[in-house]
């Protein structure tokens, strides 16, 4: 488009002023014309008198040569004295410049005595019954030829500047109307971005449908691959999960290396069936976070229902994540369940908003961590005390899934004396009132 913009604004003006010139050249040529026209009528009319005298035996027919200083004059002489002239004249002269007896008119550019610039045509020429040469002159208003050449650059710009003004609307609708189905095209993908569409919509124009379908067909490709890796890992890992649990309990008076590496192949395959479960972010999906809260808080009650431990929640009202409410319930599961094994009578949860960005506390009153412990807990399989149960690959998921959304993880101490685990991530641009 701008392109196009810069040849439209280019090429008027170069083609404008060129078609000017060529119009201004065509009128001076006519003009020229026009003086010898009537400088052949001048000496057309032109006659000798019996007294010798030159004289005109009718008029040139023209009212300008009739008045005075009107800028369109004529005169005839020889002797270098005028003999006639027109009354246009008034009290001046034109003076003629006398030149060689020609067949053809001389052309020469003056001004008058009111500063009127004059186009004359000139010819010298022998009459019968005089013995010099006389010169028959006639002078035109040069601003006869200015004025309609001004006339003609007016209108001239005035149409070049309707026709380029058309041409930018044109320009500007051709773009806008051939780039529609594009926008439609960037609409949907939008739409499937954001998980509101499954695949594009046709355009109805036949070069887009054939990109269109190609990429719906991609979408659908890797939509299967996507579920059929998932299910693969899944199936995989549950296939895994039952023989090495089976080995597991049938290992478990030896305190041999082989059980070391059986319960490692249980951490790994835990890992990789709680990635292959994740979502990852989606634009577009919101999960609110006090019922996902909630719900935990209820299951981890019944969990250690034996050790009544008080949980406080405290989350600001309209708090959102933003992705899946699986993700959310993985890494807070987590979290929780680490804060109820080790916590000794309470567990505090707060989850509040600040710059579109979800902050999230869990806190416990336990024996808390050492600064290296904390640096060293979201390791995978990392475990500090093999009399509690678990696989140490709870605090690397929560970090895998808050990297995944372009969040951060992080362990700290807490006011109540044990650990506090600092969650954050990302919340939607628009909150909820």
């Amino acid at each position: 488009m701008l392109a196009a913009l810069a040849w439209v604004v280019v090429a008027i003006p170069i083609g404008g002023g060129g078609l000017a010139l060529s119009f201004r050249d065509t009128l001076a040529d006519s003009f020229d014309e026009r003086l010898t026209s009537l400088l052949g009528i001048l000496m057309g009319s032109a006659e000798i008198a019996p007294s010798g005298d030159i004289v005109l035996a009718r008029a040139l027919g023209d009212p300008r040569f009739e008045q005075v200083y009107s800028g369109w004059y004529w005169s005839i002489s020889h002797d270098q004295r005028n003999a006639l002239r027109s009354r246009s004249l008034w009290d001046q002269e034109l003076v003629a410049q006398t030149g060689p007896v020609s067949a053809t008119p001389r052309l020469r550019t003056v001004r008058d005595a009111l500063g009127k610039r004059l186009r004359v045509a000139e010819q010298t020429v022998d009459l019968p019954g005089i013995a010099v040469p006389v010169t028959f002159a006639i002078a035109g208003d040069l601003a006869t030829l200015e004025a309609d050449a001004r006339d003609f650059n007016r209108l001239l710009w005035l149409s070049l500047i309707a026709l380029g003004g058309g041409l930018v609307l044109a320009i500007l609708a051709q773009v806008s109307f051939g780039l529609r189905p594009l926008r439609k095209v960037t609409a949907n993908i939008e739409q499937v971005r954001i998980g509101t569409a499954q695949t594009l919509q046709t355009t109805g124009t036949r070069e887009l449908d054939t990109l269109v379908e190609e990429i719906n067909t991609l979408l659908d490709q890797n939509r299967r691959t996507l579920d059929r890796a998932r299910a693969n890992a899944a199936d995989l890992a549950h296939a895994l999960k039952t023989p090495l649990s089976v080995i597991r309990s049938a290992m478990s008076q030896d305190k041999s290396d082989d059980l070391v590496q059986v319960a490692a192949m249980q951490r790994i395959i835990d890992r990789h069936l709680a990635r292959a479960a994740s979502a990852g972010p989606r634009r577009g999906v919101m999960t609110p976070v006090q019922p996902v809260i909630a719900a935990l808080v209820h299951g981890m009650t019944k969990i250690h229902s034996e050790r009544a431990l008080a949980f406080e929640t405290h989350v600001d009202d309209g708090a959102r994540f933003a992705g899946d409410a699986e993700d959310l319930e993985e890494m807070l599961g987590n979290l929780l369940d680490n804060a109820c094994k080790w916590a000794r009578s309470r567990v505090a949860v707060t989850a509040r908003l600040r710059q579109h960005r979800l902050e999230i506390e869990i806190e416990d009153d336990g024996p808390g961590m050492s600064r290296e412990q904390q640096a060293l807990g979201i390791e995978r399989g990392q475990r500090f005390d093999e009399s509690t149960p678990g696989t140490g690959l709870g605090l690397a998921i929560v970090s895998d899934l808050a990297a995944l959304y372009d969040g951060a993880f992080a362990l700290g101490s807490s006011p109540l004396g044990g650990v506090k685990a600092q969650l954050q991530l990302p919340a939607p641009v628009t909150q909820a009132p």
